[in-house]
């Protein structure tokens, strides 16, 4: 009852009361302060951190020396707000450039040992908050704090905002599941479950097509690999948002919630029904009921044309057609699976 409550009011374009979530349960923030804070972010984040400084919430993420997700992060800069200001000691400079650093709760206490190897001799504190937390808001105004702003990763999508905690934006407050599902609609991949860390690339995480990649910056960890995919390589493979289906059942024609579905198990491959027996298609992330997450081939699963026009021969060579795939073991019980491309990507499909 309660998400068919939300889905009615989420996607209802004549909706204007704001609608909120508190992240706490599934995101955590840091707090950095010290003259050096931005310069050491700007040495270790995809994002630009400098110039010009930012505002509102960067999008952003915190890769290994080979180019894969660690992290993927907001970042807000905490200067201009009044609240902060008002929760420093008195040995803390307000002058001094500060940050909070949103990531995966699960992740966050990694982040911060991350953080700190790379701090070296930069002046900069870094140290976990508890009274604060992120929200998300959406159908509304996104001027819900002076902490925060539009999230930049999908248009429409809404706003990020951190309060000190027991404050909460104005509007009607739904739960991490609803979020979720929204998410999943946008087909905006987080946290650790989505965009596995060391394992996943930022480009096929849709990092750049979602602000989160500043590749007219400097240096940073992870970078070379990341500025040759854009400028010499081709992305194959891109999280999207997919629909589960049984095989009695026709593919679905819209990525549409209807329910509970099983889930197939976190990593399991994709494959083509009937096609070649190579190499899988794509890799199920996570999701809830009938939608989810996964990490597709773009060409098979979602008839995306690729810039080169190159085609792989041989036995891991894929069908020209969009095709039915299922994910996990076959047999009659076997899951299917759909794959969609949002708009706000920008991808070409035939």
């Amino acid at each position: 009852m309660i998400l068919r409550h939300f889905l009615r009011r989420s996607f209802n374009s004549s909706s204007t009361s704001p609608t909120i979530t508190n992240l706490s349960a599934t995101r955590s923030l840091l707090h950095l302060h010290g003259p050096d804070a931005a310069k050491f972010l700007q040495g270790i984040t995809t994002s630009q951190l400098l110039t010009p400084p930012p505002t509102g919430a960067v999008y952003s993420g915190l890769l290994t020396a080979q180019g894969r997700v660690l992290f993927d992060t907001f970042i807000y800069p905490a200067n201009t707000s009044a609240a902060w200001r008002a929760s420093l000691s008195q040995n803390e400079d307000p002058q001094d450039p500060a940050f909070f650093i949103e990531a995966d709760a699960a992740e966050v206490l990694k982040l911060k040992a991350h953080l700190r190897r790379y701090k070296l001799r930069s002046k900069v504190a870094i140290r976990e908050v508890e009274d604060w937390g992120a929200w998300s808001v959406w159908d509304g105004s996104a001027a819900a704090g002076d902490l925060g702003g539009v999230d930049p990763r999908a248009p429409g999508f809404g706003a990020r905002v951190v309060l000190p905690a027991g404050a909460r934006p104005q509007g009607e407050e739904v739960g991490a599941t609803e979020y979720m599902l929204r998410r999943i609609m946008y087909g905006v991949a987080e946290g650790a479950r989505e965009i596995v860390p060391g394992t996943a690339l930022p480009l096929e995480s849709n990092m750049d097509l979602a602000h989160g990649v500043d590749f007219r910056k400097g240096c940073y960890v992870g970078q070379e690999l990341t500025i040759r995919t854009k400028h010499t390589g081709i992305v194959r493979k891109r999280i999207l948002p997919v629909a589960l289906y049984a095989a009695s059942e026709a593919p679905p024609t819209t990525l549409e919630y209807t329910g509970g579905a099983p889930q197939p198990e976190v990593g399991a491959d994709i494959r083509n029904i009937g096609g070649r027996r190579g190499r899988p298609v794509g890799k199920w992330l996570d999701g809830l009921g009938n939608v989810g997450f996964a990490l597709c081939r773009l060409e098979p699963m979602a008839g995306v044309v690729l810039e080169d026009g190159v085609k792989i021969e041989g036995e891991h060579a894929e069908s020209e057609e969009v095709g039915e795939f299922r994910v996990g073991e076959e047999g009659e019980s076997e899951i299917r699976v759909k794959a969609f491309v949002p708009a706000w990507m920008g991808l070409q499909t035939r």
